[in-house]
């Protein structure tokens, strides 16, 4: 194993475990959903924006300009002063007393965390050559399961000893201490030789931003600032801000593959936003207890959550180096297969093995398209505007998706209880889950786009190096 593989396996490593942390903090709330819903006195509905509208809407939107800044400058020091934004904001989650002081600090929670993930799947980019992408990408996205699944079983823990106020603060002040070891000994690794002379940063293994690099980061910004304002009198719009902003709109505007692409993803995680009732189901309409649904609902994530994204990966790369449009068929076939999976889940009889066999393979379907959607997200953009394509598919996923979905699921819950229909939680994501055919067409479709721009190859398997 040579040194630049055992850097790059490092990286993947330390980013992973970030990431774990990123949707440990994210979903914490939802493990904790059956005390806080009743003690905020909130709604289904409420419950919803909170996982939903109310952290996306500053999460997604601050991650277009996080791309754009990780495009240009040290993507550690992104990476580190997010992190420890946002696990101040977790920390401060502890002391809402109501909806509306949970919904600031949710939101403000979403300014950090949108540092992370554009960032880090661009450094990884640079890290590792192209037939491993979806691999990577799914390692890294391993973070989702392993946070998850170690939300509940953290909750299930902590929570009988400490309540989830205190919960909330523990998590925080153990990812403000992670912020600070990221800035001191993480590693931004060389970029792409096509966009290296773009960053203004010196090239080689590993380097990090020198005092004088540091000055000369700022000379630049303020030169492109000083050049901006001659044009528009405006000297707080950096102009590779919007140089990014307008490269993703051409992308939509002449790339119909890189457009379906977002629109499938952004269609498939809608549907998996009906999971952030889950919890809640299983106790109030599955007969679990608290504790015990906590732990098996944590289980069944990090199981069902890293299948997903390994074999997600291996499939899509697997795809990738036999079709023209690989990794985007492979999540074609994927969620053909999931549509009567979904459905059965919602109906089956709790307390069986069938039941359980389906949350762990509603849990693989939830992680497997992220590792394939990354990877094809950042082919079909320009190599130079890595960072800002992905930010801007967490802002379609995350904002319309999973924002959406979770709205949605919520209102659904809310309004069959108000009819008086029973076990409306299952109705609503019974509605939800149907919504699975969707994405179907629009993988497909993306991959024959992807296909008219460049003729299938034969690509050997890589070798690290």
């Amino acid at each position: 194993m040579t040194r630049t593989t055992r850097t790059a396996g490092w990286l993947l490593l330390a980013l992973s475990l970030l990431n774990a942390l990123n949707f440990a903090d994210r979903y914490l709330i939802i493990s904790f959903s059956t005390s806080i819903i009743p003690e905020l006195g909130l709604t289904h509905l409420q419950f919803g924006l909170l996982t939903g509208f109310v952290f996306t809407a500053v999460y997604t939107v601050i991650g277009l300009f996080a791309g754009s800044l990780a495009d240009r400058m040290d993507r550690t020091y992104v990476i580190g002063i997010g992190l420890m934004a946002w696990s101040a904001m977790t920390a401060a989650t502890g002391f809402a007393r109501n909806f509306g002081q949970m919904a600031a600090a949710r939101m403000f929670i979403g300014v950090g965390e949108a540092c992370l993930t554009p960032a880090a799947v661009s450094m990884l980019a640079d890290a590792f050559p192209p037939g491993r992408r979806a691999l990577v990408s799914g390692i890294y996205y391993l973070g989702l399961p392993v946070g998850v699944g170690g939300s509940f079983l953290f909750a299930a823990a902590a929570g009988p000893a400490l309540g989830w106020r205190t919960s909330f603060i523990l998590l925080g002040a153990i990812g403000v201490v992670a912020g600070i070891l990221v800035m001191l000994f993480m590693f931004d690794p060389p970029r792409d030789a096509r966009t290296a002379d773009r960053s203004p940063r010196k090239h080689g293994q590993g380097e990090r931003l020198t005092r004088e690099r540091r000055q000369e980061l700022r000379q630049w910004v303020n030169a492109s600032m000083d050049a901006n304002s001659r044009d528009t009198g405006d000297a707080t719009y950096l102009p590779w801000i919007r140089e990014s902003f307008r490269a993703m709109a051409h992308e939509l505007r002449a790339n119909p593959a890189f457009a379906l692409a977002l629109a499938g993803g952004t269609a498939y995680t809608f549907v998996m936003g009906a999971g952030i009732l889950d919890l809640v189901w299983w106790v109030k309409e599955r007969g679990y207890d608290v504790k015990q649904a906590q732990q098996l609902t944590g289980l069944i994530f990090l199981t069902g959550g890293i299948l997903g994204s390994v074999l997600g990966g291996i499939g899509a790369d697997w795809s990738y180096r036999r079709f023209a449009g690989g990794r985007l068929k492979f999540l074609g076939w994927v969620t053909v297969a999931a549509v009567p999976l979904l459905l059965a889940y919602r109906l089956v009889p709790s307390h069986t093995p069938l039941f359980y066999a389906l949350a762990v393979v509603g849990a693989m379907l939830s992680l497997m398209m992220f590792g394939p959607v990354f990877s094809a997200v950042q082919e079909l953009a320009p190599s130079e505007h890595r960072s800002a394509a992905v930010a801007l598919f967490l802002l379609c996923a995350a904002f319309v998706g999973a924002g959406g979905g979770n709205a949605c699921v919520g209102f659904l819950s809310d309004l069959f209880a108000a009819q008086g229909i029973d076990e409306p939680i299952t109705h609503a994501t019974l509605a939800m889950s149907a919504c699975i055919v969707f994405p179907i067409p629009l993988f497909f479709l993306a991959a024959r786009a992807q296909g008219r721009r460049a003729e299938p190859v034969a690509i050997p398997e890589p070798v690290i190096a």
